[in-house]
């Protein structure tokens, strides 16, 4: 991410400190995905128009260092955190 980027964080962990030292901005943000939601991100899954610049999967336990590329901007694209095998 870029100088001047913003991070939104499903998982409260944006540190509005460890942002700001990376020329970034933040905020921690609550959803109850809906299912009519979810079943429309399903359908264009499965379909292959939902695109997504995937730049690296991380395993749970790793998902710190994601957040820290995020917050260093050393992130380019989407970083996945992938719970369980």
């Amino acid at each position: 991410m870029r100088r001047g980027g913003t991070v939104a964080s499903s998982l409260r962990a944006a540190s509005d400190q460890a942002l700001a030292a990376a020329g970034l901005t933040g905020i921690n943000i609550m959803v109850m995905p809906a299912r009519e939601v979810i079943s429309s991100l399903a359908d264009q899954v499965m379909a292959g128009t939902l695109k997504a610049d995937v730049t690296d999967v991380l395993p749970l336990d790793r998902a710190a260092d994601g957040l820290a590329a995020l917050a260093s901007g050393e992130a380019r694209g989407t970083i996945v955190v992938q719970v369980g095998s």
